[in-house]
């Protein structure tokens, strides 16, 4: 069934993931309202709690406090200083760096020719990453899934180097989902969940949003839309988008992930902050501590190709995967009754791959698909000096531009 209706707003905001959110929230005290096709805001920050400890299935890294609303304090940082190591060949090497991991894994038969590859390739790029040796590139393609689901090969050569990074994994007591609330607060009853967007079309004067929600099918009218979804979904639902903004947004590729969290009991193995798997069925096994005394999480990620094997998969198989992972990297033969709790989640699009087709030549106007219609997301931050768009760093920016381009138009 059809109904149209005259419901003429300033802005409507598409997709409240974090950038939708805050752009909402920077444009609060304006006639907003924010559409959301899922029965909860928040998008890729997805936290969960359970025996009293918050967990993250989604974005794990904690977000800066800057970001929180004002008048909400950060609530308390649980810091991480473990070592990071590397599982190959039967033996987990830990070390204080990537280089530190490597260094241990091959003089272990004195390959002094592998490291000094790795060496050359992080002090300048002595190396391109073609140039490494197949064990070197599937050892720093290893360690660079910790944060892309795509081949290291893929992205584009400065964040080829992420590879190198040691990441801090420290995180909150309540989790991320801390900012989501703050912000769902700070637009109340503006958001509405459950909403399908069949199509956005800038008509020059306003623009027409077509929804569809709880089996009606409705016209909404604004002076200024934020499409905060996907790039192939704003693709599908942008009437007319001016031809970069359409190439830019069909040229975006999304990797997939998934990942499974135990709780077990922390004397059960030994303190580390992430081991990269490359022999194994999982990618990454990061350690958090949590709140609750004696207890520790394991999350297992598979990325990119990994997960697909794993994605259909359910919650028991899932807990038999990550038990034979910690046997593998020597952690001793762990019960599934030693476990206080378990959950897991696949995602379809973890993050963007980062390539040179989709990010090599940048425009402005590839994220202004129209004069009204502008575009937000993690994937269209895009800052020369640090070209990373993907996270909630990223996610947050956008949000907070797209905002001031609508401010300036209105």
């Amino acid at each position: 069934m059809e109904r149209f209706q005259d419901e003429c707003k300033e802005v409507i905001v598409v997709g409240a993931g974090l950038a939708g959110l805050y752009g909402a929230y920077a444009l609060r005290d304006r006639d907003i309202i924010v559409l959301e096709r899922e029965t909860n805001a928040g998008g890729r920050v997805l936290t969960r709690e359970k025996m009293g400890v918050s967990y993250e299935i989604g974005a794990v890294f904690a977000f800066e406090p800057t970001s929180l609303p004002t008048g909400i304090a950060p609530p308390p940082l649980i810091e991480e200083y473990g070592m990071i190591g590397v599982c190959s060949e039967g033996r987990t090497w830990f070390g204080k760096s990537v280089v530190d991991c490597l260094e241990k894994f091959y003089f272990r038969n004195n390959e002094i020719n592998e490291i000094e590859e790795i060496i050359g390739f992080v002090n300048g790029g002595a190396y391109d990453i073609f140039d490494l040796s197949p064990p070197s590139y599937e050892l720093l393609n290893a360690f660079f899934h910790l944060i892309h689901p795509g081949e290291i090969g893929e992205y584009i050569p400065q964040r080829r180097l992420d590879a190198f990074q040691v990441f801090q994994m420290g995180h909150y007591e309540t989790g991320n989902g801390t900012l989501i609330a703050g912000l769902i607060e700070g637009i109340s009853s503006r958001l509405r969940c459950g909403v399908q967007v069949l199509s956005i079309e800038d008509q020059g004067h306003n623009v027409v949003v077509t929804v569809s929600e709880g089996g009606q099918i409705t016209r909404l009218f604004a002076k200024a839309v934020i499409c905060s979804i996907p790039a192939h979904e704003a693709s599908r639902v942008i009437v007319r988008a001016e031809s970069p903004s359409r190439l830019f947004l069909d040229g975006i590729h999304y990797g997939t992930g998934s990942l499974s969290v135990l709780a077990i009991p922390k004397n059960l193995i030994p303190e580390f902050s992430y081991i990269a798997t490359p022999d194994l069925t999982t990618s990454t096994v990061v350690q958090q501590k949590t709140a609750v005394d004696g207890l520790v999480l394991l999350y297992f990620y598979y990325m990119g190709v990994k997960s697909v094997p794993v994605r259909k998969l359910q919650a028991k198989e899932m807990v038999k995967i990550a038990l034979q992972t910690l046997d593998a990297l020597g952690f001793g033969n762990i019960m599934e009754e030693q476990i206080k709790f378990a959950d897991h989640h696949h995602w379809d699009m973890i993050s963007p791959i980062i390539s040179e087709e989709s990010y090599g030549a940048w425009a402005i106007e590839k994220i202004h698909p129209s004069q009204r219609v502008f575009l937000a997301g993690d994937y269209t931050h895009v800052d020369s000096h640090h070209l990373m768009p993907y996270g909630m760093s990223a996610a947050i920016s956008s949000g907070k531009k797209a905002a001031e381009q609508v401010q300036h138009l209105l």
